[in-house]
């Protein structure tokens, strides 16, 4: 029932005020492991693992800090599973603009 809760989500979604027990979603993976960890996880990760919203929103996160070699990981995998829904192609156009 929780799992559901719109609340709940934007809570697990939002910065922590102290320190937390875990983490849920791969969106929160850039704060729990170092740059060169996160990458070789995301090189070992089957495409379907970047499909979600969860991916996406890692991959938002890597390009608002400049980590954009593995937001593109994420979008190379989004692209190989024929994503072409809005969310991925606002997250291409975010990208975009920030390699320019």
């Amino acid at each position: 029932e929780l799992a559901g809760d719109t609340e709940i989500d934007w809570l697990e979604r939002s910065a922590k005020a102290g320190s937390t027990f875990g983490f849920h979603g791969l969106f929160n993976l850039h704060h729990e492991m170092d740059p060169p960890e996160l990458r070789q996880l995301l090189l070992r990760l089957p495409d379907t693992m970047m499909g979600g919203l969860d991916a996406l929103h890692l991959a938002e996160k890597l390009i608002e800090l400049g980590r954009l070699d593995d937001a593109g990981l994420i979008l190379q995998a989004r692209r190989r599973l024929g994503m072409r829904d809005r969310r991925t192609l606002r997250l291409r156009l975010k990208m975009a603009w920030a390699a320019r």
